[in-house]
């Protein structure tokens, strides 16, 4: 092999404007699905886990043979006074003596069951009927309440909002989740 000269190993210019041409074009049809896929993942994990707390509030309060409540909460220890969203979190409570160790009638202080933290920002979370328990959900002794619970969890990003959630909680306690894929006509 003497006398013939070592050929450079590489890509060329052209080879390598092709194969990022070929990335583009490929980022440019999976980023959209991506997009679908990240919505399609938070809507779930934020109703599955206030389907949860529904349901958990009504177990709890059957289990306890006391009323238990679901409510908005921003601070993780007490009831909202006025929420306008269940976007600040939320909190399974009942009323307890100074102990916190059981739920008691007249209680002054406040056991919680379970907390959620916030839902991102970028998420719509509001109560859509009935508008009179407003983003409180109570639960007797029984576990039967008397009135459906509706809430619309979307994505507050327009250009965003291919799909939402309407959480029912029926009089029964029962929760169920329908997943609509065309935008809703308001999202807060």
């Amino acid at each position: 092999m003497k006398g013939q000269a070592m050929r450079a190993r590489g890509f060329t210019m052209i080879e390598l404007l092709v194969v990022v041409a070929v990335l583009g074009i490929l980022g440019a049809i999976g980023l959209p699905s991506f997009k679908s896929a990240y919505l399609t993942n938070k809507l779930a994990g934020y109703s599955n886990d206030f389907v949860s707390a529904a349901q958990f509030a009504r177990s709890e309060a059957i289990k306890r043979n006391f009323p238990v409540t679901l409510c908005a909460s921003s601070d993780g220890a007490t009831c909202t006074s006025s929420p306008t969203s269940w976007q600040p979190g939320w909190i399974v409570r009942c009323p307890t003596d100074s102990t916190g160790t059981s739920c008691v009638s007249g209680g002054t202080s406040t056991l919680v069951l379970l907390k959620h933290e916030a839902v991102s920002s970028s998420f719509g979370f509001t109560t859509t009927t009935p508008t009179t328990s407003g983003y409180s959900i109570n639960f007797p002794a029984n576990g039967v309440g008397s009135t459906e619970y509706s809430v619309k969890l979307c994505s507050t990003d327009s250009s965003y909002n291919i799909q939402w959630r309407e959480i029912k909680i029926i009089a029964t306690g029962r929760a169920s989740v329908t997943r609509y894929t065309t935008a809703p006509s308001s999202c807060p």
